[in-house]
């Protein structure tokens, strides 16, 4: 598994943790290092679409300072 610390806005931006949110079919499921448990368990044949938010906007908005990942999956909602 990476250890890694990915970072999509500055490290601790507006106080937060420094790395970005990860929503899985809408879901939030946490921030990238803790998520990476639960991703590691989807085949990637099951992914449909990712999207990375960057910026202040796209960020505030997902509740997340440090941007945001979207994973969506197959037999995901849409």
């Amino acid at each position: 598994m990476n250890t890694n610390p990915v970072h999509l806005r500055g490290t601790g931006t507006f106080g937060l943790g420094g790395e970005p949110a990860v929503f899985l079919d809408g879901v939030r499921i946490g921030t990238f290092g803790p998520a990476m448990e639960v991703l590691s368990q989807i085949p990637a044949r099951d992914v449909r679409n990712i999207r990375v938010l960057r910026g202040a906007a796209s960020a505030f908005l997902r509740g997340s300072a440090d941007g945001s990942i979207h994973i969506e999956t197959r037999s995901g909602p849409g």
